[in-house]
């Protein structure tokens, strides 16, 4: 019954069989565009539901409950991935590909963020390894970049606290260049520090994922996987009082093939 929660997300994963006669594998088309847009925009309200359905179960059973279903979004997530490989950049048919694994991974991203910080779940160390020893590595580092959340950040009202009586950036931000950055930001009327020390993002929620970004990297604020640095989402999150920035360049990304905004070349000035 839970996984009729994310029916519409998993079944973007194309559905496919084994030809005997051809020996291959036979796989049906990608969703479309009208799809695709109508199941990202229900990702919120699946989560809620699965949510809610999660409380009405008994304590002892929500791990089970919550690892059985994320495993179908896992699988759908590798499904649409494996099948993109019949094509090669740029084919509108792998670039359709990319758009249902983009939304399967920020329904995965909604998901583990609403079990670890709303429901306070963990995922088992049993799912956690199973999925290492498959190479299935998309969602244990989703996982990973919110276990590291959980311990860089304070709980909110220790860091409401922290506002209210220094009225200052967090430790991670409190150095020369960032404050620096920050006065730009302020200057460029994209930032106001209110009364009470803290930080209102003044344009839209797609431009402050990409100063988000640039901000991480810029000042070594996230994590390096692979040689790759992460974005550290959830402090700009705590700093804007603002849920789910992360979702915003993926929406964006679903679009598009790098990750240049309107409006982007006026957060490009606060970094020169």
């Amino acid at each position: 019954m839970s996984n009729q929660f994310f029916k519409a997300i998993t079944g973007l994963a194309p559905g496919h069989w084994f030809d005997r006669k051809t020996k291959t594998t036979i796989w049906k088309p990608f969703a479309d565009q009208q799809r695709v847009d109508a199941v990202c925009a229900g990702i919120n309200n699946a989560v809620n539901g699965f949510r809610d359905y999660l409380l009405t179960s008994q304590a002892q059973d929500r791990v089970v409950i919550l690892e059985f279903t994320t495993r179908e979004l896992i699988d759908a997530y590798y499904d649409v991935k494996q099948s993109m490989k019949r094509f090669k950049d740029p084919d509108p048919e792998k670039v359709k590909g990319r758009r249902s694994l983009l939304v399967i991974n920020e329904a995965m991203t909604v998901l583990v963020q609403c079990a670890m910080f709303e429901l306070k779940l963990r995922y088992s160390e049993d799912f956690i390894t199973s999925l290492k020893n498959r190479g299935e590595t998309v969602f244990t580092e989703i996982v990973a970049d919110f276990e590291e959340d959980l311990k860089m950040l304070q709980p909110a009202s220790d860091q409401a606290k922290k506002s209210a009586n220094n009225k200052a950036l967090p430790d991670e931000l409190n150095t020369p260049e960032a404050k620096a950055l920050f006065q730009k930001a302020i200057e460029a009327g994209l930032v106001e520090q209110n009364k009470n020390g803290t930080y209102q993002w003044k344009s839209t929620k797609l431009l402050l994922a990409y100063f988000s970004e640039k901000a991480s990297n810029k000042l070594g604020l996230g994590k390096s996987r692979n040689g790759t640095p992460t974005v550290n989402w959830k402090l700009f999150e705590s700093i804007f009082n603002e849920k789910n920035i992360k979702s915003a360049k993926n929406d964006y990304m679903r679009l598009n093939l790098s990750f240049f905004p309107p409006g982007s070349a006026d957060i490009d000035k606060l970094f020169l």
